[in-house]
């Protein structure tokens, strides 16, 4: 162990319980335990942005990141496409799935005009 310095920290009850705990299960002093968390919370919160960038995109080093420009002039076209649909459907009206898997026009739910003349009572009627 290298030269250490004395520092006092003050702990709530809980964790000082929860770290006898692991020093009793794993027969180590506090101190050793505080340096252990200490050097994990370092390590876990310090580490560099570059070496993080490296072990993700490192890994597949020949991808191609298009353009900023790029990606907005993509995001456009979908978005141009995605209304010229809802233009489309609002003024053809709503489709019905046609047998063949294409659409066809949905029935007017207005009903013929009546043919004008004599009216015949329906079967039955009297």
């Amino acid at each position: 162990m290298s030269a250490s310095t004395r520092t006092q920290i003050y702990l709530t009850e809980a964790q000082r319980r929860r770290l006898d705990e692991i020093c009793r299960t794993r027969g180590i002093a506090l101190a050793e335990a505080v340096r252990e968390a200490v050097d994990a919370w370092i390590e876990m919160r310090h580490t560099c942005c570059s070496d993080a960038l490296a072990a993700t995109w490192g890994k597949a080093p020949e991808i191609e990141v298009p353009s900023r420009d790029e990606w907005d002039a993509q995001r456009d076209e979908e978005r141009d496409a995605q209304r010229d649909e809802e233009r489309d459907a609002e003024r053809d009206g709503p489709t019905v799935p046609a047998a063949s898997g294409s659409e066809l026009p949905a029935a007017s739910s207005s009903k013929p005009p009546a043919a004008s003349g004599s009216t015949t009572p329906a079967a039955g009627s009297s």
